[in-house]
């Protein structure tokens, strides 16, 4: 996977500044205004770290797909009829989110961000499940984990379908500014109160 570090340089560029400030404007000693300089930096590459950008790679997939047919290997082993249909949910629709990479690569780093947090916790917790549930004898975490496993997992449903909806609301919005380009370009005269009555007769 192919990553942009924004961070480092605006971390060197507030951190370069800082010095100036310090060192220069403000006349603090050299070795004092040299330790402060590398804190901010240091402190930037933490605080700019949202501002990567991660470009598409067709290749960078295969870690998603290794992730999803784990989980789907791991639904079969689960009793829970809930639990599984959730889980295959999951996975599916995870699976609609990195085939839109292919029309939308400018979203590559909010589905990856995503992706590297929700798939892992997801095979984490399905695991740890799984491993609970086979035992005769249970720890109190282990029982905690049963207990509100459906919850952790409708969670996760709940946060794909969000971001699933968000891409395809991303896409008609491109869609429609396009399409009112192309007819103000071309000189189209189209009523749009017909088109909404001939939606209602499909």
């Amino acid at each position: 996977m192919i990553n942009i570090q924004k961070r480092y340089l605006m971390s060197a560029l507030v951190s370069g500044l800082s010095f100036i400030v310090l060192y220069v404007m403000l006349d603090f000693y050299l070795w004092m205004s040299l330790l402060l300089t590398i804190l901010i930096y240091i402190a930037g590459i933490f605080l700019f770290k949202s501002q990567d950008i991660r470009i598409y790679d067709r290749e960078a997939l295969a870690k998603y797909n290794f992730e999803m047919s784990k989980l789907n290997d791991y639904k079969e082993k689960i009793k829970d009829k809930s639990i599984k249909d959730k889980l295959a949910k999951i996975v599916n629709v995870s699976q609609k989110i990195t085939k839109h990479l292919e029309t939308r690569p400018r979203n590559a780093t909010k589905i990856y961000n995503f992706l590297d947090y929700y798939l892992p916790f997801t095979t984490r917790i399905v695991t740890k499940y799984i491993e609970a549930e086979s035992k005769k004898e249970k720890t109190f975490i282990e029982n905690k984990l049963i207990l509100k496993m459906s919850v952790y997992i409708k969670e996760v449903e709940h946060e794909c379908d969000r971001l699933l909806e968000e891409i395809v609301k991303s896409k008609d919005k491109e869609l429609d500014f396009e399409m009112k380009v192309f007819e103000k370009t071309s000189d189209l005269d189209i009523n749009e109160d017909e088109l909404k009555g001939s939606e209602k007769n499909v």
